[in-house]
């Protein structure tokens, strides 16, 4: 059985940058890629990662990206035009 600091902590405690940088690494974008984009140095969006795999309990940005999409923190939507595109709630 884990630990209580093993235990994924309630997705309303992900801040709104981390959700900035979740829909980047959804996105595919590498470290570098979303400190470019954010305007933040590439330890603070590794500070980030590390925070959310800690929160959502995931062990790497693949399970980070699943567990995002099954608890409904990201969903995608097919527009119109039959292309897929991301957006967090």
């Amino acid at each position: 059985m884990a630990d209580d600091h093993d235990r994924p902590v309630p997705l309303t405690s992900i801040t709104g940058r981390e959700q900035d940088v979740l829909m980047l690494v959804a996105e595919g974008a590498a470290n570098v890629e979303i400190a470019d984009r954010l305007v933040i140095s590439v330890r603070t969006v590794k500070f980030h990662l590390s925070n959310l795999l800690h929160k959502l309990g995931a062990r790497d940005r693949a399970h980070l990206i699943a567990l995002s999409f099954r608890t409904g923190l990201l969903t995608a939507t097919v527009p119109r035009d039959g292309s897929l595109r991301r957006r967090t709630n």
